[in-house]
């Protein structure tokens, strides 16, 4: 047997929680006007680790909205899986809702969490 070289679960560290996708995925499939598409965006906000959720909002939700996600009751919606994720995964995270079918689909294993810390310049102390 060789070294242990990482782990091979898709756990990711956000601020000393311990996070699982799938944990999240159980909440968010609670949710009646989330689709099953979602994304975990993982970001760094100067020196800290900040994670944002991108999920797919239904088509009845959508037309429910008149297709405004910027409308009180998609806010009402974002603040509400904030405060489950909140409650049940101890994390605070940013919701971003998209219209039907807008997320990227893969085919086989979906990609559900994507790295975007390498894309921002972090901020000088």
């Amino acid at each position: 047997m060789s070294r242990v070289k990482g782990r091979v679960d898709d756990m990711i560290i956000i601020r000393g929680v311990n996070v699982f996708p799938s944990e999240i995925e159980h909440h968010l499939l609670r949710v009646s006007e989330l689709a099953p598409h979602y994304q975990l965006h993982r970001l760094r906000h100067g020196h800290l680790e900040a994670l944002e959720l991108h999920a797919e909002v239904t088509d009845r939700f959508y037309s429910e909205v008149g297709g405004d996600l910027q409308s009180e009751q998609a806010a009402l919606l974002a603040r509400r899986i904030q405060s489950l994720l909140k409650t049940h995964c101890l994390i605070s995270i940013d919701v971003r809702l998209h219209s039907p079918k807008t997320l990227p689909r893969s085919e086989g294993k979906a990609v559900r969490i994507v790295d975007r810390r390498h894309l921002e310049e972090p901020q000088s102390i």
